[in-house]
């Protein structure tokens, strides 16, 4: 628990016969102190400041917006058929190299094992 709350007293006031019970801040006053604390009206000035900003870009940036999406379109409709064309060639070219590297693979097998035949040919 947090520390404990004395009830502030006078010197007159005070009586050594009764016994002075501390008490401790409940969870929901602990939570009330804490958000006591918050810098809130600070929070509200910015937030203010942010949307007051906005409230005064946006009209202008909203055209600027609109005509950069527009124009995205229209590369994006000249860009994907060439681009999917591309990747199909692309996947052909990498099908072609991968059959070449297992030909040259199956190559340099043979040859491990039948040196001879580079000078006397292939065996039947």
């Amino acid at each position: 628990p947090d520390e404990a709350q004395k009830a502030p007293y006078t010197e007159g006031d005070r009586n050594d016969d009764i016994p002075e019970i501390p008490t401790v801040l409940s969870p929901t006053g602990a939570l009330s102190r804490g958000i006591q604390n918050l810098p809130i009206k600070r929070t509200f000035d910015r937030l203010d400041r942010i949307l007051t900003t906005m409230e005064n870009n946006v009209p202008v940036l909203m055209p600027a917006l609109t005509k950069t999406a527009q124009n995205l379109e229209k590369i994006s409709g000249k860009i994907e058929p060439a681009t999917t064309e591309t990747i199909e060639n692309l996947n052909d070219t990498l099908y072609n190299i991968s059959d070449a590297m297992k030909s040259f693979r199956n190559l340099t097998d043979y040859l491990e094992q039948y040196p001879e035949s580079l000078l006397k040919g292939k065996k039947k």
